[in-house]
């Protein structure tokens, strides 16, 4: 895993993250007692701000580990897709030469944007998407080579 993904999963969840959890929990515990059952819901509401610290904090681990799963399974998932985009950069860069400017650059997005609309004006509801999905990483690529053949490093 690269070291910024590393990061995002080891982060702890923000005291806000925690809060806006425990509030979700509040909520649906509403909801399932029902819109209608006002006191009912207060009383569990109560209850909740009434728990022990101990019970409380066990909450708080518990919300923390779903808030760090989810962020690790957010990081992975860029993670792919960025492999996915450089992959394909690296194939392209060992069969093409270097853009050589940025007119070149730009009509070379634009083809393969344009292969890429195609494929979305074919589509079909339900349809697999792997020819939109593969066209997609060709435009990040292309982008990506761009950025370094024509714009070069950050000044």
């Amino acid at each position: 895993m690269r070291g910024d993904a590393q990061e995002t999963v080891m982060a702890k969840p923000s005291a806000v993250a925690r809060e806006e959890l425990g509030r979700t929990i509040r909520a649906a515990m509403s909801d399932a007692i029902g819109s209608d059952a006002g006191p009912a819901a207060k009383q569990h509401e109560a209850e909740w701000d009434a728990l022990d610290e101990g019970y409380r904090e066990r909450w708080r681990v518990v919300a923390d580990a779903a808030l760090t799963f989810a962020a690790a399974r957010v990081a992975e998932e860029r993670a792919g897709l960025a492999g996915e985009a450089a992959s394909e950069l690296e194939r392209a860069r060992s069969m093409f030469p270097a853009f050589n400017g940025p007119h070149e650059g730009y009509a070379v997005i634009l083809e393969e944007l344009d292969e890429l609309w195609d494929e979305v004006k074919a589509s079909k509801p339900g349809a697999d998407r792997a020819a939109m999905r593969k066209e997609a990483i060709q435009v990040a690529a292309m982008a990506l080579r761009f950025v370094h053949d024509v714009c070069g490093s950050p000044p």
